[in-house]
């Protein structure tokens, strides 16, 4: 079987706005996918995955560190490939 995942995160506002310790950041929207393909026999199980497939940067979260004029973004993961063997005992 194959799948795909899709995620949408809205705009927002990153913050407390206690300023100047934790002013209000504008976090735009993004989207994310996700795809998968699964191989089943008896008691195994192997899943063909990818995680943001596109490898879009998107900006999660932003901060800016006391007494420091510099504000910090949280980038979503960069696209992650991989595989995933399963036993089911």
């Amino acid at each position: 079987t194959w799948g795909i995942e899709y995620r949408y995160v809205g705009a927002h506002l990153a913050g407390n706005g206690t300023a100047p310790f934790d002013p209000f950041f504008d976090i735009k929207s993004y989207d994310v996918f996700d795809a998968n393909v699964r191989l089943e026999m008896k008691k195994w199980e192997f899943v063909l995955f990818a995680d943001n497939l596109f490898d879009e940067f998107n900006v999660m979260k932003k901060w800016e560190a006391p007494f420091q004029a510099q504000v910090f973004d949280t980038p979503t993961p960069p696209r992650r490939v991989g595989l995933r063997v399963i036993y089911n005992w």
